[in-house]
């Protein structure tokens, strides 16, 4: 699976690179599409050719798949506001160099996925056979875990995006310091989602559509108000706020109060912790970095070079930070266990 995502995201620059065609993008997406279809029918034949066809129906599946369908057009119109309100308001150029750094967010997104979609599997059985409260304790051991890798991508994100975009198409295709600031915070809160998600999906809670539409209806109305005022900082602070309102504030609580059957104030407890050791994390490597990062950076080379020190530094930083965290501390004892 992980190679045909590969092969199909090298065929979709090929395309745009060659062609320059947006009809043969969409049929790229389409192909990817059909090719894993066809791939998990294979492996579901394979390994779970056992498993008997029944005529009895469950009406409930109907019901979550068109709450999953609002779930799922509400994240598609958050992550396409900004490139309309955009295109719309400032240029399309600014589209492009936009554009540039969300295919590095993109990227970066893709990698974790690959241990989202691992671990989301062991979450949906886990959750299925323990109690609310255990599993509770389990989103917490894991979720820290997503923070500390969150810190250290949008770190480093802040600092080496924009000298990876000079390298690759130029220094005039560059955003400045605030707008890579406030991507990197959008891309901290991406991280902040994923593991009350894969909880909220393995409880089948799927009933809460009010919340990707008031999602998009806030950020859209809060961007377009913005925009008109501060330009492009104004769509991707419209985007923030609506993250933290909806994503990081009501979608957690609702997973708190129904899935987990725990109070608010442990959710704030809990944020709260996250939020005080990334901050922490990151002024710490702020106060470090000056001495072993050179921000001169004219090739390839130096980049990898530079980018290899600054991962290092946020990394060891931020491990000894969330180690204070008794839960980070008990998952990677079960980790170091395992290897």
């Amino acid at each position: 699976m992980l190679l045909l995502r590969i092969i199909s995201q090298i065929l979709k620059i090929y395309v745009i690179l060659k062609y320059r065609s947006f009809l043969l993008f969409i049929g790229c997406i389409l192909l990817e599409n059909i090719g894993q279809f066809i791939l998990f029918k294979l492996y579901f034949h394979k390994n779970y050719s056992f498993v008997k066809h029944t005529k009895k129906k469950d009406k409930s599946i109907v019901k979550n798949l068109k709450n999953l369908f609002f779930h799922k057009l509400g994240t598609l119109v958050v992550f396409n506001t900004d490139l309309i309100l955009i295109s719309k308001f400032i240029s399309l150029k600014m589209v492009g160099i936009y554009s540039s750094y969300q295919i590095l967010i993109g990227t970066l997104n893709m990698l974790s996925d690959i241990l989202t979609r691992v671990i989301s599997p062991i979450i949906g059985k886990y959750v299925a056979i323990n109690s609310d409260k255990d599993n509770f304790n389990l989103w917490k051991r894991i979720n820290i875990i997503y923070i500390f890798i969150g810190v250290i991508v949008s770190y480093s994100f802040y600092n080496l995006a924009t000298d990876f975009v000079i390298i690759w198409i130029g220094k005039e295709n560059t955003l400045g310091k605030v707008t890579v600031l406030l991507m990197s915070i959008n891309l901290y809160i991406i991280f902040l989602r994923k593991i009350t998600e894969i909880f909220k999906n393995a409880y089948g809670f799927f009933d809460d559509v009010q919340l990707p539409i008031l999602e998009s209806i806030l950020n859209f109305f809060v961007s377009l108000f913005l925009v008109m005022k501060i330009g492009l900082n104004g769509v991707i602070i419209g985007t923030i706020i609506s993250n933290i309102v909806v994503v990081s504030i009501l979608k957690p609580l609702l997973v708190f109060k129904r899935c987990f059957k725990v109070s608010s104030i442990d959710y704030i407890k809990t944020y709260v912790n996250y939020i005080f050791l990334s901050i922490l994390s990151i002024v710490l490597a702020e106060i470090f970095k000056n001495k072993i990062f050179n921000g001169n950076i004219t090739s390839v080379y130096k980049w990898m070079l530079e980018s290899t020190k600054l991962f290092i530094l946020i990394s060891i930083i931020s491990f000894v930070v969330f180690l204070s965290d008794k839960n980070f501390r008990r998952e990677i004892k079960l980790i170091l266990k395992n290897l």
